[in-house]
């Protein structure tokens, strides 16, 4: 089934742009396996669930497709029209092979509404590959439990999986695929550099944590950096300026542009981290990680063969006797074994 010689295919992506960095691993680490499945696609499209883009509701509040009519003056007032280059609630789904829920906790409910729609009615493949725990109660549709008993479909949480069981909904549990998101990796032999992954509460809340636990990362990641060689990689734009107040401009790593994470990323021997995909791009590169864990969400750098530090445990003074201790060059040949095995788990589902 993979190499070169495959018939061209029509794809279409439910992931998101500008929103969460977090979610273009996810989609590079999916979209990686299934073009070493099937090849390159023909055409390739995206249905954009980024909230700037996509509105939960569906009545008033709700993007509707453009207009070059009156009322496209309007939109320059209150941004009511779907102008974004990705797939619309108005769009069909008959001219694509295949249809892939890239990851992320939101792969139900408002923003998607419309597609679910679209979907009960398709006969090509459907894929929901990494779909993960969200921060809220999940109460599915009819249209999302017919479509999705059509669907293969990938958790990333144990949890979840027995919530879709009781849906009467088959998956597997399988690491997220953002440790697939790198189509290369390193073997790290010593600790020269150390990424810092900062997370702020003075953003979105989807992205935020709270104030206390901002605190004691900003307290460690001093103190850390007063010993060690350090840098700071932020994910939101929000935490960028925050942190270069407290860090210095010049040791702090951004970018609106998801592939230059992988060159931000790859200048380090070892990555803490709050932000779980952080740590799902630092095992894809072959970089032992330590993911500090805050919410459930967290459980999902398991998968990723991260260390591990509970916030309940976690200080600057727990977090260097952590670093102090690893293992680096063991822990670099161990995350690259694991990436090796997540891939072929992929191709085995997909191909079968």
């Amino acid at each position: 089934m993979h190499g070169s010689g495959k018939k061209m295919y029509n794809i279409l992506y439910s992931t998101t742009r500008q929103w969460n960095v977090g979610d273009e691993f996810i989609h590079k680490g999916i979209k990686n396996v299934i073009e070493e499945i099937y090849g390159k696609p023909r055409t390739s499209t995206i249905h954009n669930r980024n909230p700037q883009v996509k509105s939960y509701f569906n009545f008033f509040t709700r993007k509707i497709k453009y207009t070059n009519g009156y009322l496209s003056h309007l939109d320059m007032l209150f941004n009511i029209f779907h102008y974004d280059n990705s797939w619309k609630d108005g769009d069909d789904v008959i001219n694509y092979d295949m249809v892939v829920f890239a990851g992320s906790p939101e792969w139900f409910g408002g923003r998607l509404k419309e597609l679910y729609k679209k979907l009960r009615g398709y006969d090509g493949k459907i894929y929901m590959l990494g779909i993960g725990l969200p921060n809220r109660k999940i109460k599915l549709s009819s249209n999302e439990i017919e479509v999705m008993k059509r669907a293969k479909i990938t958790v990333r949480n144990a949890k979840l999986k027995d919530i879709l069981d009781d849906y009467g909904i088959k998956s597997e549990y399988i690491t997220c695929p953002a440790i697939l998101s790198s189509s290369r990796s390193k073997e790290v032999n010593e600790i020269k550099k150390i990424g810092l992954g900062y997370s702020t509460y003075r953003t979105y809340k989807n992205h935020a944590v709270d104030k206390e636990f901002n605190e004691k990362l900003i307290q460690s990641y001093k103190y850390l950096s007063e010993r060690k060689c350090c840098s700071v990689i932020c994910h939101y734009i929000d935490e960028y300026n925050e942190a270069c107040k407290l860090f210095g401009n010049e040791n702090v790593e951004y970018s609106y542009d998801v592939e230059d994470y992988f060159q931000i990323y790859n200048r380090f021997d070892l990555v803490v981290s709050p932000r779980v995909h952080g740590c799902g791009i630092s095992s894809s590169l072959g970089i032992p990680n330590i993911g500090i864990i805050h919410d459930k969400r967290g459980e999902t750098v398991m998968g990723f063969g991260s260390k591990i530090i509970e916030r309940s445990r976690y200080n600057d003074k727990i977090l260097i006797d952590e670093i102090d201790r690893i293992d680096i060059k063991n822990e670099s040949v161990k995350i690259n074994k694991i990436k090796s095995s997540v891939r072929d788990e992929y191709i085995k589902l997909l191909t079968k």
